[in-house]
């Protein structure tokens, strides 16, 4: 399913409320009061999918007197198990990640077929994979 996910359909999602509202809930996300009202547009500065599942992405917030660039590397899961390493399956951690995860239904057309599935992205920060990933593979950017 990953592979029918491009850059404009993620950069619709990102500017969804619903993802602005998660993105304000972030806890690095600066002037939450001047930005509180969701009349912003997120747009890509950077994007790259690696590892078949991260998204690397520098996101610009920009108002009519607002810009502002954050480095978001993001990982998509279909489920909980595919990011985690054995040793991170305590409940406590699975808590976080589930807490942390933005989740949206979206309906793609594959194949002349609509086929809805959930959208699971969460901060690449809180996953083993990630870092795995980024510190001890190779990649051709």
């Amino acid at each position: 399913m990953l592979k029918n996910i491009d850059k404009n359909l993620l950069l619709n999602i990102i500017n969804s409320n619903e993802f602005k509202g998660w993105l304000l809930s972030r806890r690095w996300f600066g002037d939450k009061y001047t930005l509180s009202n969701l009349q912003f547009e997120v747009s890509f500065n950077y994007f790259e999918i690696i590892a078949e599942r991260i998204f690397l992405t520098i996101i610009d917030i920009n108002t009519s007197d607002y810009s502002k660039s954050y480095f978001l590397p993001l990982i998509y899961y279909r489920k909980i198990k595919d990011i985690i390493e054995p040793n991170e399956t305590d409940r406590e951690n699975l808590v976080k990640l589930i807490e942390n995860t933005f989740t949206k239904k979206i309906v793609l057309n594959i194949d002349n077929l609509d086929e809805i599935f959930t959208f699971n992205l969460v901060e690449a920060e809180y996953c083993t994979f990630f870092w795995r990933k980024i510190l001890f593979e190779r990649f051709l950017f």
